[in-house]
Protein backbone atom coordinates (compact mmCIF):
# COMPACT_ATOMS: atom_id res chain seq x y z
CA UNK A 1 0.00 0.00 0.00
CA UNK A 2 0.99 3.64 -0.44
CA UNK A 3 1.13 4.89 3.14
CA UNK A 4 -0.16 8.19 4.44
CA UNK A 5 3.34 8.96 5.71
CA UNK A 6 4.79 8.48 2.22
CA UNK A 7 2.25 10.82 0.63
CA UNK A 8 2.66 13.42 3.38
CA UNK A 9 6.45 13.26 3.10
CA UNK A 10 6.26 13.70 -0.66
CA UNK A 11 3.94 16.69 -0.38
CA UNK A 12 6.18 18.38 2.17
CA UNK A 13 9.23 17.74 -0.03
CA UNK A 14 7.63 18.94 -3.23
CA UNK A 15 9.55 22.22 -3.09
CA UNK A 16 13.18 21.11 -2.95
CA UNK A 17 16.15 23.46 -2.88
CA UNK A 18 16.41 25.04 -6.31
CA UNK A 19 19.26 26.83 -7.99
CA UNK A 20 17.63 30.08 -9.05
CA UNK A 21 19.44 31.93 -11.82
CA UNK A 22 19.80 35.70 -11.52
CA UNK A 23 16.94 37.48 -9.76
CA UNK A 24 14.19 35.05 -10.84
CA UNK A 25 11.69 34.16 -8.09
CA UNK A 26 11.43 30.57 -6.96
CA UNK A 27 8.22 28.68 -7.59
CA UNK A 28 6.04 27.17 -4.91
CA UNK A 29 3.30 24.61 -4.63
CA UNK A 30 -0.17 26.09 -4.27
CA UNK A 31 -2.53 25.17 -1.45
CA UNK A 32 -4.90 23.73 -4.06
CA UNK A 33 -2.21 21.34 -5.29
CA UNK A 34 -1.27 20.30 -1.77
CA UNK A 35 -4.93 19.70 -0.97
CA UNK A 36 -5.37 17.47 -4.01
CA UNK A 37 -2.26 15.42 -3.22
CA UNK A 38 -3.09 15.07 0.46
CA UNK A 39 -6.62 13.89 -0.40
CA UNK A 40 -5.35 10.78 -2.18
CA UNK A 41 -6.51 7.75 -0.12
CA UNK A 42 -3.78 5.99 1.83
CA UNK A 43 -5.10 2.45 1.26
CA UNK A 44 -4.27 2.25 -2.47
CA UNK A 45 -2.46 -0.98 -3.30
CA UNK A 46 0.60 -1.09 -5.53
CA UNK A 47 -1.42 -3.11 -8.02
CA UNK A 48 -3.97 -0.28 -8.21
CA UNK A 49 -1.19 2.28 -8.65
CA UNK A 50 0.38 0.30 -11.50
CA UNK A 51 -2.96 -0.22 -13.22
CA UNK A 52 -3.87 3.45 -12.86
CA UNK A 53 -0.52 4.56 -14.26
CA UNK A 54 -0.98 2.42 -17.38
CA UNK A 55 -4.37 4.00 -18.03
CA UNK A 56 -3.10 7.50 -17.24
CA UNK A 57 -0.35 7.17 -19.85
CA UNK A 58 -2.92 6.11 -22.45
CA UNK A 59 -5.00 9.17 -21.63
CA UNK A 60 -1.90 11.37 -21.86
CA UNK A 61 -1.29 10.19 -25.42
CA UNK A 62 -4.86 11.16 -26.42
CA UNK A 63 -4.51 14.57 -24.75
CA UNK A 64 -1.20 15.39 -26.45
CA UNK A 65 -2.36 14.29 -29.89
CA UNK A 66 -5.30 16.70 -29.60
CA UNK A 67 -3.09 19.52 -28.30
CA UNK A 68 -0.65 19.06 -31.20
CA UNK A 69 -3.52 19.30 -33.68
CA UNK A 70 -4.93 22.41 -31.99
CA UNK A 71 -1.55 24.16 -31.85
CA UNK A 72 -0.88 23.47 -35.53
CA UNK A 73 -4.26 24.96 -36.43
CA UNK A 74 -3.56 28.01 -34.28
CA UNK A 75 -0.14 28.69 -35.82
CA UNK A 76 -1.51 28.19 -39.33
CA UNK A 77 -4.39 30.54 -38.64
CA UNK A 78 -2.04 33.27 -37.45
CA UNK A 79 -0.82 33.97 -40.96
CA UNK A 80 -4.42 34.26 -42.16
CA UNK A 81 -4.99 36.91 -39.48
CA UNK A 82 -1.85 38.79 -40.54
CA UNK A 83 -2.76 38.75 -44.22
CA UNK A 84 -6.30 39.93 -43.53
CA UNK A 85 -5.30 42.68 -41.11
CA UNK A 86 -2.00 44.06 -42.45
CA UNK A 87 -1.99 47.82 -42.15
CA UNK A 88 -4.60 47.84 -39.40
CA UNK A 89 -2.90 49.86 -36.65
CA UNK A 90 -5.21 48.35 -34.04
CA UNK A 91 -3.30 45.08 -34.31
CA UNK A 92 0.05 46.37 -35.51
CA UNK A 93 1.81 44.00 -33.14
CA UNK A 94 1.03 41.29 -35.71
CA UNK A 95 2.93 43.12 -38.45
CA UNK A 96 5.85 40.94 -39.59
CA UNK A 97 9.32 42.44 -39.30
CA UNK A 98 11.98 41.78 -41.95
CA UNK A 99 15.22 39.83 -41.82
CA UNK A 100 17.71 40.60 -44.59
CA UNK A 101 19.35 37.37 -45.63
CA UNK A 102 23.06 37.51 -44.86
CA UNK A 103 22.63 40.12 -42.10
CA UNK A 104 22.33 38.83 -38.54
CA UNK A 105 19.41 40.12 -36.53
CA UNK A 106 18.37 39.99 -32.87
CA UNK A 107 14.78 40.35 -31.66
CA UNK A 108 14.17 41.21 -28.02
CA UNK A 109 10.38 41.42 -28.27
CA UNK A 110 7.51 39.14 -29.24
CA UNK A 111 4.50 40.02 -31.37
CA UNK A 112 2.16 37.06 -31.33
CA UNK A 113 0.95 34.07 -29.34
CA UNK A 114 -2.05 31.93 -28.48
CA UNK A 115 -3.37 29.45 -25.91
CA UNK A 116 -5.78 26.56 -25.63
CA UNK A 117 -6.84 23.45 -23.73
CA UNK A 118 -8.29 20.00 -24.16
CA UNK A 119 -9.70 17.32 -21.89
CA UNK A 120 -10.76 13.69 -21.93
CA UNK A 121 -12.89 11.61 -19.58
CA UNK A 122 -14.13 12.62 -16.12
CA UNK A 123 -11.63 13.82 -13.53
CA UNK A 124 -11.55 16.62 -10.95
CA UNK A 125 -9.33 19.29 -12.48
CA UNK A 126 -8.08 22.85 -12.37
CA UNK A 127 -6.17 24.24 -15.33
CA UNK A 128 -5.57 27.21 -17.60
CA UNK A 129 -3.12 28.88 -19.98
CA UNK A 130 -2.38 32.29 -21.44
CA UNK A 131 0.37 34.37 -23.01
CA UNK A 132 1.70 37.90 -22.58
CA UNK A 133 3.20 39.63 -25.62
CA UNK A 134 4.69 42.50 -23.63
CA UNK A 135 6.38 40.34 -21.01
CA UNK A 136 7.29 37.70 -23.65
CA UNK A 137 5.82 34.96 -21.45
CA UNK A 138 3.63 31.88 -21.89
CA UNK A 139 1.81 30.19 -19.02
CA UNK A 140 0.30 26.70 -18.76
CA UNK A 141 -0.83 24.79 -15.67
CA UNK A 142 -2.82 21.59 -15.17
CA UNK A 143 -3.96 19.80 -12.01
CA UNK A 144 -5.99 16.57 -12.02
CA UNK A 145 -7.39 14.38 -9.25
CA UNK A 146 -7.65 13.02 -6.73
CA UNK A 147 -9.23 10.04 -8.45
CA UNK A 148 -11.26 9.95 -11.63
CA UNK A 149 -10.60 8.57 -15.08
CA UNK A 150 -9.46 11.28 -17.45
CA UNK A 151 -7.00 14.04 -18.13
CA UNK A 152 -6.55 17.71 -18.97
CA UNK A 153 -4.01 19.43 -21.17
CA UNK A 154 -3.18 23.09 -21.68
CA UNK A 155 -0.85 24.83 -24.10
CA UNK A 156 0.45 28.29 -24.91
CA UNK A 157 3.09 29.84 -27.11
CA UNK A 158 4.67 33.25 -27.65
CA UNK A 159 7.04 34.39 -30.38
CA UNK A 160 7.98 36.52 -33.37
CA UNK A 161 6.87 36.68 -37.02
CA UNK A 162 9.20 37.98 -39.73
CA UNK A 163 9.70 37.94 -43.50
CA UNK A 164 13.00 37.03 -45.17
CA UNK A 165 14.27 39.57 -47.72
CA UNK A 166 17.13 39.00 -50.15
CA UNK A 167 18.24 37.70 -53.54
CA UNK A 168 19.27 34.14 -52.64
CA UNK A 169 18.75 31.49 -49.97
CA UNK A 170 21.28 31.00 -47.20
CA UNK A 171 21.66 28.65 -44.25
CA UNK A 172 21.28 30.14 -40.80
CA UNK A 173 21.01 29.35 -37.12
CA UNK A 174 17.98 30.55 -35.17
CA UNK A 175 18.72 30.74 -31.46
CA UNK A 176 16.45 31.58 -28.55
CA UNK A 177 17.42 32.48 -25.01
CA UNK A 178 15.05 32.69 -22.09
CA UNK A 179 13.95 31.32 -18.75
CA UNK A 180 11.71 28.48 -17.60
CA UNK A 181 10.12 28.11 -14.17
CA UNK A 182 7.93 25.17 -13.25
CA UNK A 183 7.56 21.56 -12.20
CA UNK A 184 5.66 18.33 -12.72
CA UNK A 185 4.49 16.05 -9.91
CA UNK A 186 2.39 12.94 -9.50
CA UNK A 187 1.11 10.80 -6.65
CA UNK A 188 -0.19 7.22 -6.56
CA UNK A 189 -0.82 6.28 -10.18
CA UNK A 190 -1.27 9.67 -11.84
CA UNK A 191 0.85 10.75 -14.81
CA UNK A 192 1.90 14.33 -15.48
CA UNK A 193 4.13 15.88 -18.12
CA UNK A 194 5.38 19.16 -19.52
CA UNK A 195 7.19 19.88 -22.78
CA UNK A 196 9.01 23.11 -23.65
CA UNK A 197 10.15 23.53 -27.24
CA UNK A 198 11.67 26.06 -29.62
CA UNK A 199 9.58 26.01 -32.79
CA UNK A 200 10.04 27.59 -36.25
CA UNK A 201 7.34 27.55 -38.93
CA UNK A 202 7.99 28.32 -42.62
CA UNK A 203 4.57 29.46 -43.81
CA UNK A 204 5.41 29.18 -47.50
CA UNK A 205 6.48 25.53 -47.41
CA UNK A 206 4.43 24.49 -44.37
CA UNK A 207 7.54 23.00 -42.76
CA UNK A 208 7.90 23.11 -38.98
CA UNK A 209 11.32 22.86 -37.32
CA UNK A 210 11.68 22.13 -33.61
CA UNK A 211 14.14 21.38 -30.86
CA UNK A 212 13.44 20.40 -27.26
CA UNK A 213 14.35 22.76 -24.43
CA UNK A 214 13.05 20.54 -21.62
CA UNK A 215 10.74 17.56 -21.18
CA UNK A 216 9.54 16.35 -17.81
CA UNK A 217 7.34 13.33 -17.11
CA UNK A 218 6.32 11.94 -13.73
CA UNK A 219 4.34 8.82 -12.91
CA UNK A 220 3.49 7.12 -9.62
CA UNK A 221 5.21 9.13 -6.90
CA UNK A 222 7.71 11.44 -8.52
CA UNK A 223 8.75 15.10 -8.85
CA UNK A 224 10.81 17.01 -11.41
CA UNK A 225 11.36 20.72 -11.96
CA UNK A 226 13.05 23.14 -14.33
CA UNK A 227 14.03 26.55 -12.93
CA UNK A 228 16.81 27.72 -15.21
CA UNK A 229 17.87 29.77 -18.19
CA UNK A 230 18.06 28.24 -21.65
CA UNK A 231 19.97 28.91 -24.87
CA UNK A 232 18.78 26.63 -27.67
CA UNK A 233 18.94 26.78 -31.44
CA UNK A 234 18.30 25.01 -34.71
CA UNK A 235 19.48 25.34 -38.31
CA UNK A 236 17.56 25.84 -41.53
CA UNK A 237 17.88 27.39 -44.98
CA UNK A 238 16.20 30.79 -45.13
CA UNK A 239 14.48 31.55 -48.43
CA UNK A 240 13.76 35.06 -49.80
CA UNK A 241 10.10 36.04 -49.68
CA UNK A 242 9.21 33.40 -47.10
CA UNK A 243 7.53 34.25 -43.85
CA UNK A 244 8.63 32.56 -40.66
CA UNK A 245 7.39 32.41 -37.10
CA UNK A 246 9.74 31.56 -34.24
CA UNK A 247 8.02 30.70 -30.98
CA UNK A 248 8.46 29.24 -27.52
CA UNK A 249 5.86 26.53 -26.89
CA UNK A 250 4.76 25.00 -23.58
CA UNK A 251 2.35 22.08 -23.18
CA UNK A 252 1.29 20.61 -19.85
CA UNK A 253 -0.84 17.61 -18.99
CA UNK A 254 -2.19 15.89 -15.88
CA UNK A 255 -3.89 12.49 -16.12
CA UNK A 256 -5.48 10.02 -13.70
CA UNK A 257 -6.28 6.42 -14.58
CA UNK A 258 -8.42 5.63 -11.53
CA UNK A 259 -6.33 6.69 -8.56
CA UNK A 260 -3.89 9.41 -7.60
CA UNK A 261 -3.39 13.06 -8.42
CA UNK A 262 -0.93 14.98 -10.58
CA UNK A 263 0.04 18.42 -11.78
CA UNK A 264 2.20 20.08 -14.40
CA UNK A 265 2.74 23.67 -13.34
CA UNK A 266 4.26 26.29 -15.64
CA UNK A 267 1.46 28.78 -15.08
CA UNK A 268 -0.81 30.59 -12.66
CA UNK A 269 -4.17 28.84 -12.95
CA UNK A 270 -3.46 26.38 -10.16
CA UNK A 271 -3.58 28.99 -7.41
CA UNK A 272 -0.01 30.36 -7.48
CA UNK A 273 1.80 32.99 -9.53
CA UNK A 274 5.43 31.97 -9.81
CA UNK A 275 5.60 29.70 -12.87
CA UNK A 276 6.02 30.53 -16.58
CA UNK A 277 8.29 30.27 -19.61
CA UNK A 278 9.83 33.42 -21.12
CA UNK A 279 11.60 34.53 -24.29
CA UNK A 280 14.56 36.87 -23.73
CA UNK A 281 15.94 37.03 -27.27
CA UNK A 282 15.64 35.49 -30.72
CA UNK A 283 18.78 35.65 -32.88
CA UNK A 284 19.01 34.89 -36.60
CA UNK A 285 22.67 34.25 -37.47
CA UNK A 286 23.78 33.41 -41.00
CA UNK A 287 26.57 30.96 -41.78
Amino acid sequence: MVSTATITSAVNAIEPNKTIIGTEPSGYVSDLEKSAFSSVPSNISQEQVDRSLIEAKKISKIIHEQMEEDINKSVDNLMNVIEQKEGDISINYYEPDTVHIGQNKVFTDTNYGDKGMTSWGLVPSLHGSWWDQWERKAYSATLAGPGGLGGVGDWAYVGRVFEAVGSSSQSCNIRMTGYTAGYVYSVAGAYSDAYIDLMVKDYNTGTTYSTSIWAGQTGGLFYADRYNTFNNGLSLTMIPGHRYCVYLQITTGANVGGSGSGCADFGTDDGDSGEYVRVDSITVEFN
